[in-house]
């Protein structure tokens, strides 16, 4: 049984968003575009954290980069699985 809960947030509005645009893009590689930009965007808070010296933001951005990393490695395996 799936909990509407156990989504990633943002989740329905990603999808969305892809039939409004009608992108011809794989939603694999639509997805695996997403969470690089999103990797990028942690990088960057991380780094901005780290200049004001907060280390607790920097460990709870680290982690959650850490999971986004993990997410693209998992989405380009499947890519390289279909091709």
């Amino acid at each position: 049984m799936s909990n509407r809960h156990d989504r990633a947030p943002g989740l329905d509005l990603f999808w969305e968003q892809a039939d409004i645009e009608a992108s011809d893009d794989h939603p694999l590689v639509r997805e695996l575009r997403h969470r690089i930009d999103a990797i990028a965007r942690y990088q960057q808070m991380i780094g901005d954290a780290e200049s004001m010296g907060a280390e607790a933001a920097v460990e709870h951005l680290s982690l959650q980069c850490a999971r986004e990393e993990a997410l693209a490695r998992r989405l380009r395996a499947a890519l390289r699985a279909m091709q």
